[in-house]
């Protein structure tokens, strides 16, 4: 026993009686230079980890995410890394506690981080291949603006839209011109349901255009488009009402702008909540009346939505055959047209109104009397439900002073939808039009028969009686 306790004394120090409270205090001993080694190996993986995990992030903020890498295997990447990072601190704590306690545990801790951070690494460079497939699907070219930065490829096409087009005899310094105002017109425009523009860019290449207009993507197209396809018909109503309520703020006081080209095709659909948001696009034509006035710099637009009274005067003025040349201006109430022919658009998923009509045959109609203009859209519109008839009937009125404000045309739209809510869905709303209407509507699917010809053959029999009663 005496034995251990002389051993014991080289060890434990005796204890002190009476310090003195300003004696040197006794110092702890350093941690050894492996010991930093040791936690500098802990922060370098744990950096790994956190560099892979702002860039999995990134990836998924990312819009093409879905289509390039798949949001599950982002997530699921994500979840791996969390995890690595919690074993990463659980494994610094334990060599913090037991590397000096327990000699023995360095080779399992030392494998195990090992492990730790090979995964670390994997994850790493799974993260930065998963941004890099994304960087390459945007493209490789890079234009560089104020307000951030546009990426595309160099070869890929779009569809165009007004000036995408350009015809031999329109010099540059004049589409610059068109491209800027509609530009200043676009930006001056913000509500819910009119396309956000990003900036307007004039690139130092030449190679990229004169001017572009940057605006966020439409992952569902234009509404032509998406309501063609039969089970997307049931989101007809609130596209319509997004493009009334557009319009109707267009038309307010406080901005006073005419769109002059309102038609499907320049309506872009946004993904929503629960259903597809419409955004108006395309201000080419447009015309700003308050409280600084710009001019369109073209007026007409499509013949198959454009009002009588444009395609009169635009007409007379390409012919000059008339003595007086009426004035061509754009107008709220060529707006509202416009917007009828749209409604009628995308209510029958047609690609034009009047699709039985070629484009000379639209403009020889338009040219024609009030009285003839009123009778053969009427029997157009008996192919729409009955609720909404009276509503385009007003809309589509050849004389423009006949026609409703927007005011009146949302809260009448607001009307019909409260009151058809009670059918039920669109697709039971149409199933009230009873033939030959309905065959007006082009066939729900490839395996379903298009019976537009039986339409066709009712409508030149209503046409060959208007002729005979004139």
């Amino acid at each position: 026993m005496t034995g251990i306790r002389d051993k014991l004394k080289n060890i434990i120090p005796p204890r002190m009686t009476n310090p003195d409270p300003l004696a040197t205090p006794i110092r702890r001993p350093q941690p050894s230079a492996s010991r930093s080694t040791i936690e500098d190996r802990y922060d370098e993986c744990h950096h790994v980890l956190k560099e892979a995990h702002y860039t999995n992030q990134f990836a998924i903020r990312d819009p093409d995410v879905e289509r390039v890498v798949g949001v599950e295997n982002a997530l699921e990447l994500e979840e791996l890394i969390d995890i690595a990072l919690v074993r990463v601190e659980e494994l610094r704590f334990k060599d913090n506690w037991l590397h000096n306690l327990v000699p023995f545990a360095k080779w399992s801790l030392d494998r195990d981080f090992q492990k730790t951070k090979r995964g670390a690494e994997r994850f790493h460079r799974k993260a930065s291949d998963s941004l890099r497939r994304l960087q390459n699907a945007k493209g490789d070219v890079i234009l560089e603006f104020e307000d951030g930065w546009l990426q595309f490829h160099e070869n890929r096409s779009e569809s165009p839209g007004s000036y995408g087009q350009v015809q031999k005899s329109c010099d540059r310094e004049t589409l610059r011109r068109q491209f800027k105002r509609e530009g200043e017109i676009w930006m001056k425009l913000q509500h819910p349901n009119i396309a956000y523009l990003f900036a307007i860019f004039e690139p130092v290449n030449p190679r990229w255009g004169e001017v572009m207009l940057i605006s966020p993507w439409a992952e569902l197209g234009t509404a032509t488009k998406y309501l063609q396809q039969f089970e997307n018909s049931n989101h007809t109503p609130g596209i319509i009402g997004d493009i009334i309520d557009a319009v109707e703020y267009m038309h307010s006081e406080d901005v006073l702008t005419y769109h002059g080209d309102l038609k499907g095709n320049n309506v872009l659909l946004f993904e929503g909540s629960d259903r597809p948001i419409a955004k108006l696009t395309d201000f080419g034509l447009s015309k700003i009346c308050a409280p600084t006035p710009i001019a369109a710099s073209r007026v007409g637009g499509n013949a198959y939505w454009m009002s009588p009274e444009v395609t009169f005067a635009r007409e007379a003025l390409l012919s000059a055959d008339t003595a007086e040349i009426p004035e061509l201006v754009l107008t709220a109430q060529a707006d509202v047209w416009s917007l009828g022919m749209t409604i009628f658009e995308l209510m029958s998923r047609s690609e034009n109104p009047m699709r039985d009509r070629s484009t000379d045959s639209v403009t020889k109609l338009l040219k024609g009397s009030a009285q003839a203009i009123d009778a053969e859209l009427h029997d157009y519109l008996l192919c729409l439900p009955d609720a909404f008839q009276p509503l385009l009937r007003s809309l589509l009125a050849a004389d423009p002073d006949r026609r409703p404000n927007m005011t009146m045309v949302k809260s009448t739209w607001q009307r019909i939808i409260r009151e058809q809510d009670e059918i039920g869905q669109w697709s039971t709303i149409l199933s009230c039009v009873q033939p030959p209407f309905c065959h007006y509507y082009p066939a729900v699917s490839e395996s379903t028969t298009d019976c537009f010809g039986s339409w066709r053959k009712w409508m030149e029999q209503r046409r060959q009686m208007r002729r005979v009663s004139n």
